[in-house]
């Protein structure tokens, strides 16, 4: 019934194309033989209309009239197929036989009508398995049919409504079993399982946004817990990190990430200079000046460059400030836990020494430049239960010595090396057991010598020669 419906419709456009004369002669925009073809094609005889038109040689203008005719026809059958008013066959063999006769100027639009047919039969189909899916609560699968419903289906209208019901469905479905991952704090296996889920509705622009807004809540709230842990732990580097980690393995862009790191690094400085002025305060410069260089590394901001120009300014020069030209056993600490001593003593990392017994030592170059160097001597609580000695020795000359024992207490020593050019510190006569903590020492009162000129090799004391200028 559908079919013969297209060919009354058809029938009556080909009136339109003019008052047909006897022969071949035109009359009004057609020809006879264009009238012929289009009989042939309006009355579903498309071979004939083929075998007419391969027979006859048509003029220009009569295959610009039939070019013209075609597309009206076919333009009438797509729209008639996409309100159900005639079967797919019928507008697939209107167009076969139009491409059939390989006539230039429809070349073109055959090729696009073609394409719009096929994806108006898709659609159809789809729409027939979305609503039995829907029906029997298989969501996904209906959401991927309903994701290739053409607009121009007359049945779209009600795939959306359709689709509107799906995707609260799905939605629901969803977040229950993402409740199993969420509720362990498993936000990455959550955001898995909705990336597979992603891929089996990619036809449904719907479904996969909403999926991506699923996983950017879950997302953005489980990196962001995870980096103010690391925040509440003092380490700001490890909480961006994960922050930037997350924003690139998942594409996210989220202002809720944004906003968290611009107030952890507002957070993070207020505490930085805030405990930076307390170790200065405490004349604990080198701890002071290691927390501002540490958070420099991470933020910056001219708050800390001007509270460490302050530090430097007051600050005096420590050993550590020194180079150490030759060492062995003799470890500097500028980070990690601190040291403690046999008596339950800790020292903070900075301007902090480990030297280890049986000849550990390190060497400076002063070069007549300071008058004392003072600090404290301790024996860390690792040492075993042996002795050593640790000397400070001057150009070969032993300035300081004292005996390092388990059962010591720290001893607070200041030495007078107004002439000294090269500074040995060593322990020897001990065993390995025995470990010393060199605690806080600073170079007093400096000086600024005349122009001088050092010749020393730096290991072996008492090989310097020293010029002093008139």
């Amino acid at each position: 019934m559908k079919a013969r419906q297209f060919f009354a419709i058809a029938a009556s456009a080909v009136l339109s194309v003019g008052v047909v004369s006897c022969g071949d002669s035109e009359s009004g925009s057609a020809s006879t033989r264009v009238t012929r073809i289009l009989k042939y094609v309006d009355d579903g005889k498309y071979d004939e209309a083929v075998s007419y038109f391969s027979e006859h040689d048509l003029k220009k203008g009569d295959l610009s009239d039939l070019s013209e005719a075609f597309q009206t026809r076919i333009q009438t059958a797509l729209d008639d197929y996409a309100n159900d008013k005639i079967e797919y066959d019928a507008a697939y063999k209107l167009i076969s036989c139009a491409q059939r006769m390989n006539i230039p100027d429809l070349l073109v639009p055959l090729s696009e009508a073609s394409t719009k047919l096929g994806k108006l039969n898709t659609s159809k189909e789809q729409f027939r398995y979305a609503k039995q899916y829907f029906e029997n609560g298989e969501y996904t699968y209906a959401l991927q049919c309903l994701g290739r419903i053409s607009e121009d289906d007359q049945n779209y209208t009600e795939a959306q409504n359709i689709k509107t019901q799906c995707l609260a469905k799905y939605k629901e479905s969803l977040e229950e079993n993402v409740k199993n991952y969420t509720k362990g704090g498993e936000y990455r296996s959550a955001i898995s399982y909705l990336k597979n889920c992603r891929y089996s509705v990619s036809d449904s622009k719907d479904a996969t946004e909403l999926i991506d807004k699923m996983i950017a809540d879950i997302g953005v709230d489980g990196v962001i817990k995870e980096a103010q842990a690391d925040l509440d732990q003092g380490d700001l580097n490890s909480a961006l990190s994960k922050v930037d980690k997350f924003e690139e393995d998942y594409q996210i862009s989220d202002s809720r990430l944004d906003d968290f790191s611009k107030k952890a690094k507002e957070d993070y400085l207020t505490l930085i200079l805030k405990k930076a002025e307390e170790l200065s305060s405490q004349k604990q410069y080198a701890s002071a000046l290691k927390m501002i260089e540490n958070a420099q590394e991470v933020i910056s901001d001219k708050k800390l460059d001007e509270l460490k120009e302050k530090i430097l300014a007051v600050k005096p020069t420590y050993l550590s400030d020194l180079y150490l030209t030759n060492s062995k056993e003799y470890t500097l600490i500028e980070s990690g836990d601190p040291l403690v001593d046999t008596v339950g003593n800790t020292y903070p990392v900075g301007n902090l020494y480990s030297i280890r017994g049986n000849y550990g030592y390190g060497e400076y170059n002063l070069g007549y430049r300071y008058n004392r160097l003072y600090g404290t001597i301790a024996t860390q609580n690792r040492s075993g239960d042996r002795t050593a000695t640790l000397k400070i020795i001057g150009d070969d000359v032993t300035l300081y010595s004292v005996e390092i024992k388990r059962a010591m207490t720290p001893v607070y020593f200041d030495v007078d090396i107004s002439s000294v050019n090269w500074l040995k510190i060593s322990m020897t006569d001990g065993s390995y057991e025995m470990y010393a903590i060199l605690a806080d020492c600073t170079l007093g009162d400096a000086k600024t010598p005349e122009t001088t000129t050092t010749s020393a090799a730096g290991t072996a004391e008492g090989d310097a020669t020293t010029t002093t200028a008139e």
